[in-house]
């Protein structure tokens, strides 16, 4: 019989694993919040009426960012990528970090672009805050969304959780290959 401490816990998606197309419903709840949330303010006159579209600016740019990075989040749900790493839980989580960490860098660009560009053509501050405030808002909202999407999708599958690098971590400190 053999030693479930010893066993290499299956970390590859299943096939069929969530892809892009699968995570879009969690960008879709993402913007729904987003877009309730828009219209509240809206509704409410929280705003001058001068800087409202630049409310909606900022919102959908958060969402056109977010939206490449849940196509970069949903790379390491490939089952080609996943078994390009083998079976090693921290190389892994290494590489959703990565990926995380390139989808953060990809929200900072736009933020940035979307700024300057509104910058050059001369708008007022109060309306580039307003962008940059609305950006930051709605990518925070799809962040949370996403990520939880995330968690849920390999957490079903039984990809890198605590137990899987511990399991992985007890293998080799019994001698195990891992």
């Amino acid at each position: 019989m053999s030693n479930p401490a010893n066993q290499t816990p299956q970390l590859l998606p299943a096939p069929g694993a969530p892809s892009a197309v699968d995570l879009l419903p969690a960008l879709l709840r993402g913007a729904v919040v987003v877009g309730t949330l828009a219209a509240g303010v809206w509704v409410t006159g929280a705003l001058a009426p001068a800087t409202q579209p630049f409310m909606v600016l900022g919102a959908g740019a958060a969402l056109g960012a977010t939206g490449l990075a849940v196509a970069l989040h949903s790379r390491v749900l490939d089952r080609r990528f996943a078994a390009s790493m083998g079976h090693d839980p921290k190389l892994i989580a290494g590489r959703l970090q990565g990926l995380l960490a390139v989808g953060m860098l990809l929200k900072l660009f736009a933020v940035t672009v979307g700024v300057l560009w509104l910058r050059s053509a001369g708008v007022k501050f109060n309306a580039v805050a307003t962008f940059g405030v609305a950006f930051a808002a709605a990518a925070l909202v799809c962040q949370v969304v996403a990520s939880g999407s995330l968690v849920r999708s390999t957490a079903h599958r039984g990809a890198v959780t605590g137990e899987s690098l511990a399991g992985a971590k007890a293998g080799h400190e019994a001698g195990a290959s891992t």
